[in-house]
């Protein structure tokens, strides 16, 4: 794989034949592939996770009362070499390699056009499994929903993902982000609100639907465009043994994940007899279903990648290639080491066919959600 190699008193240049890579990504292949052409019903347990399935199998009637859709616009990743606890740091050459993908050629107003497109198809997916939803129409109307979005966090903003990945927030028209544990799926990116008093969007949304008895169903979907991971150790353990590699791998590939929540009116936290205003359940708790793994796409949706910055500092020499999909960074450098060191870094532009990347996302979107529904049926 790709890798910056470091050795006591050199650095040497680790590479791979063209050969070694196509054999070495196809024994890394362990993971479920996505098949467009095979049912949601059969694929579903392979990337879809049921929390509280029996809750949700008693759900008929449904109000969607968020919906939100997060664009991946940047990806990276880093790594770099490091001696181990009582290591010789003179005898070594450090390096360190980042690798950035930037997501071009879309603006805000295409995404806001297709999050409401996304979000639409979503309520629709709901119906057509046999929900009764209350109308849109008839939500906007009501003074709790009014409210609800009013106090909520107003769309387009980024979030930065511990990863590397930063990710720009939509809602549909008119809504705003009201889940007060947005995103706290996997640890992902964290709590949008802190806990919020009595006109936080949570309180506003427990009374809409204590007042209309019906689930609200919260829709969450993440689009990727690329993705990149480090071989870097994390922790104690990579602090006492060092690390004498550093390598990026990352690749351009479209990717729709995400998860959908369901509240029943039983588990909203009311205390009436003490006249306080009934809340949300804790959304960990609630039942819901989670992609395990995203439905990635074959299909083209990009017209161009481009190096838009690469910037390196070295004490020997320094190259990268680009084989199917994956970035590999490799170094040379002899002598001594005596604390030298090398840093590279590398962005490329991913140049979006708008036309594409919308129905590419579309048919991925669409397959979540028939997915997440044939898991629970």
């Amino acid at each position: 794989m790709p890798a910056f190699v470091v050795r006591p008193r050199s650095l040497r240049w680790a590479s791979l034949s063209a050969t070694a890579l196509i054999a070495a990504c196809a024994d890394g292949q362990s993971t479920p592939r996505f098949d467009p052409n095979a049912s949601a019903k059969s694929q579903a347990a392979l990337f879809m996770e049921v929390q509280k399935k029996s809750d949700i199998a008693k759900l008929d009637k449904l109000a969607v009362t968020s919906c939100n859709v997060l664009y991946g616009t940047e990806t990276g990743a880093s790594a770099s070499t490091r001696p181990g606890l009582g290591e010789d740091r003179s005898s070594r050459g450090e390096v360190n390699v980042s690798t950035l993908y930037v997501m071009q050629g879309v603006d805000n107003t295409q995404l806001q056009a297709l999050t409401g497109s996304l979000c639409e198809s979503a309520s629709a997916k709901l119906a057509a499994a046999g929900y009764t939803l209350i109308p849109g129409s008839e939500l906007a109307a009501h003074a709790s929903y009014q409210k609800m979005h009013a106090a909520g966090q107003a769309t387009p903003f980024t979030m930065k993902q511990k990863n590397g990945t930063t990710y720009t927030v939509f809602t549909p028209a008119g809504q705003s982000v009201v889940d007060q544990g947005f995103m706290s799926t996997g640890g992902a990116i964290g709590n949008v609100f802190k806990a919020m008093g009595g006109g936080g969007p949570g309180v506003a949304e427990a009374a809409l639907i204590d007042e209309l008895q019906t689930a609200a169903v919260h829709i969450n979907i993440l689009v990727d465009f690329a993705s990149a991971k480090s071989n870097d150790k994390k922790g104690i353990l990579g602090n006492i043994t060092g690390q004498d590699s550093a390598k990026v791998d990352a690749k351009v590939s479209l990717a729709v994940s995400g998860f959908v929540s369901f509240y029943p009116v039983a588990d909203l936290q009311c205390f009436k007899s003490l006249a306080t205003p009934c809340s949300m359940p804790n959304a960990p708790r609630s039942p819901r279903v989670i992609a395990k793994l995203p439905l990635e796409s074959g299909e083209p949706f990009y017209s161009s990648i481009a190096d838009i910055k690469s910037t390196g500092s070295k004490v020997g020499e320094t190259a990268y290639n680009v084989f199917a999909g994956l970035t590999q960074l490799a170094a040379a450098a002899a002598g001594s080491g005596s604390g030298a060191g090398m840093v590279h870094t590398t962005r490329y532009g991913v140049v979006v066919d708008y036309p594409a990347y919308r129905t590419a996302t579309s048919q991925l979107s669409d397959r979540f959600m028939d997915m997440a529904l044939a898991s629970v049926h």
